[in-house]
């Protein structure tokens, strides 16, 4: 009767189920039973597959092919692709996971579908979030990751200073540099947009610029173009670079 009950279940999945869906408690005993019959299989796990129950050989080579043809497109695409449902036939294998938000599928080796360094968690979240976050906020997020390894906010402050791909526009806010924010002070990104004019910009458009690349009020954008060292105001009221 036992053997009926799981070979059905078996069967609601197509034939073929990874061993931890069917066998959630009482594992040694489950996996006693079914090696009592020919009616299923039981294929060990490996370093390519986790362990599989299925109805038939054809099933679980039949699911392998599927696993083989995923891995193959997701090489050639070379990026996570979006999906609706996440296949059973799909859930044997340790080569293809889902992302941390369920969305789409990747190779078990990429960073954006398995980040192991703190570098590859903070860069993660900041994709998926697509807005700069401050570094405690980051902290968070990373404890929500399915692998729930709590990091200290210093940990991921540390790393957001020290590594050029992470960018601090606004107090305890960063953002990826390839968003096409610059690293720097405020006054360095002034600098940057006179340095790209040549007849000068009004006050409006470097406050525009600034406020597009750090997240600081007007006003402290104005305090830093009133620095005479640095900048200098000609006849029509256009700020430009102050020559040494």
């Amino acid at each position: 009767e036992a053997i009926n009950f799981y070979q059905k279940e078996i069967q609601k999945h197509g034939g073929m189920v990874k061993e931890d869906k069917i066998a959630v408690e009482d594992k040694n005993h489950i996996i006693f039973l079914i090696s009592l019959t020919d009616k299923i299989i039981r294929e060990k796990e490996n370093d390519d597959f986790y362990a599989i129950f299925a109805t038939s050989e054809e099933n679980i080579l039949r699911a392998k092919e599927i696993v083989k043809k995923t891995i193959k497109e997701l090489e050639e695409k070379g990026i996570p692709q979006e999906i609706k449902t996440f296949p059973g036939e799909l859930e044997i294998s340790k080569k293809i996971l889902k992302t941390y938000d369920d969305k789409a599928i990747g190779l078990s080796t990429w960073p954006e579908v398995n980040p192991k360094t703190v570098k590859d968690k903070i860069k993660l979240i900041l994709s998926q979030e697509k807005k700069p976050i401050h570094f405690k906020d980051i902290t968070e997020m990373i404890g929500n990751l399915p692998q729930k390894k709590n990091l200290h906010p210093q940990t991921i402050h540390n790393e957001l200073i020290r590594n050029q791909e992470f960018v601090l526009v606004g107090r305890g806010y960063y953002a990826l540099r390839d968003w096409g924010y610059n690293p720097g002070r405020v006054r360095d990104v002034i600098y940057q947009a006179l340095s790209v004019s040549e007849n000068g910009l009004s006050k409006d458009e470097i406050v525009n610029f600034v406020l597009d690349q750090r997240m600081v009020k007007e006003s402290t954008v104005l305090l830093n173009l009133q620095n005479k060292k640095f900048f200098k105001k000609d006849k029509e009221g256009k700020y430009k670079i102050k020559e040494v």
